[in-house]
């Protein structure tokens, strides 16, 4: 299905007046690029995760940041703020006049002219800096964005579990197991190696995924870490029955990993309510909604919770700021596995949690570190 986008180049104040417009000429929906949201969110201290420095480019301009302010590679959020605000002015801002793009989506067939007349009208509002208004259009097919980001998306085999699309799941052979060492797409001649031939294929079991707009797929280093330690802590066979908090859920891909493993009941807890409402629908997909809660918050959210392990990625800033809460509410004698550490930071978090717990294992992959955890007596 084609759709036609309206994108106008405003001001922070004036867009969600443009924003309004759009939305009562019928766009189906409006996205507004701001670069002082990034800022902004960046000194809340709301966000759970890296940023790519790439997306500091537009901030250095506005606000006079040298190159030399921003640090290399990627790093915590805070630390970022920190790193880029060295040498440069104690608070820098981007300015309120700094160019915003508000755009609205509409039918192919809609009448654009109308909408931009309306737009081109609020250029004489005396009240506010409307900025040029100037107005881009065009064309887009929203398969692009809807469907084809799926096929790079395939199974991903672990030692026991098999990371699955949900939908790949009907095509999925089995009893509830992956029956043989492959999963056939529907309507594709391609096949999908999935598991070791010499392993009795019952010993493999699917988790089914949709990531929608959450984190955690099992593609990236730290969160097929994070897998590969919670099958470890299985082989020790002290796994059946614990329950879990998977902390910054997600999409709930390591919490639904425990459960299918063998644990009795995880509680899915995350700051964002979209990764929250992903965690429920992939809960659903995999049947285990019974033995799950899902809970939005922060830290503080956590604190009544009672978990014999906890599952932890996020960045290194968080897990340590998470240490105290984390010791606080584990069970004696019990794990946590952590991910979502750069290099640079490991040995910070390691000599955090070194207070209250024991390293047992770590891996490192392409940068990326991962830790299993036990809490001292």
């Amino acid at each position: 299905m084609k759709y036609a986008f309206l994108s106008v180049i405003t001001t922070t104040e004036f867009s969600d007046i443009v924003a309004q417009k759009l939305f009562e000429a019928g766009s189906a929906g409006v996205s507004i690029k701001d670069r002082r949201d990034l800022l902004d969110l960046i000194r809340t201290g709301k966000n759970w995760d890296y940023i790519d420095e790439s997306a500091f480019a537009d901030l250095r301009c506005e606000a006079g940041w040298r190159n030399s302010d921003v640090g290399r590679g990627l790093a915590p959020a805070e630390k970022q703020v920190e790193e880029s605000t060295a040498g440069a002015s104690p608070r820098p801002t981007v300015s309120r006049d700094a160019p915003v793009i508000v755009t609205g989506f509409f039918g192919e067939a809609d009448d654009l002219y109308a909408i931009l007349k309306d737009i081109s009208a609020l250029k004489n509002d005396p009240y506010f800096k409307t900025g040029s208004l100037e107005i881009s259009t065009g064309i887009e097919d929203s398969e692009i964005w809807e469907n084809v980001w799926k096929q790079y998306y395939q199974p991903i085999p672990f030692n026991r579990i098999t990371i699955v699309p949900v939908w790949l799941k009907e095509t999925c052979r089995g009893d509830g197991l992956i029956d043989k060492s492959f999963c056939e797409q529907k309507d594709s001649d391609t096949i999908y190696q999935l598991v070791d031939e010499s392993v009795p294929p019952t010993s493999f079991i699917p988790v089914y995924l949709d990531p929608g707009l959450a984190f955690g797929t099992g593609m990236h280093e730290t969160t097929a870490m994070c897998i590969e330690l919670i099958e470890e802590l299985t082989a020790s066979g002290n796994f059946s029955g614990i329950s879990v908090a998977d902390v910054g859920c997600g999409s709930g891909i390591l919490g639904i990993c425990a459960l299918k493993l063998g644990a009795s009941t995880c509680s899915f807890l995350d700051i964002d309510s979209i990764a929250v409402c992903a965690a429920q629908e992939n809960a659903a997909h995999n049947a285990i909604t019974d033995a799950a809660e899902f809970v939005t918050g922060d830290f503080s959210a956590a604190k009544s919770l009672r978990p014999d392990l906890i599952l932890a990625n996020l960045t290194a800033d968080l897990l340590m700021r998470f240490h105290k809460t984390a010791s606080a509410m584990l069970s004696k004698n019990g794990t946590m596995v952590v991910s979502g550490i750069l290099d640079e930071y490991a040995q910070s978090v390691i000599n955090e949690y070194s207070k209250n717990f024991a390293i047992q294992k770590t891996k490192n992959r392409n940068g990326w570190q991962a830790m299993l955890l036990t809490k001292n007596e």
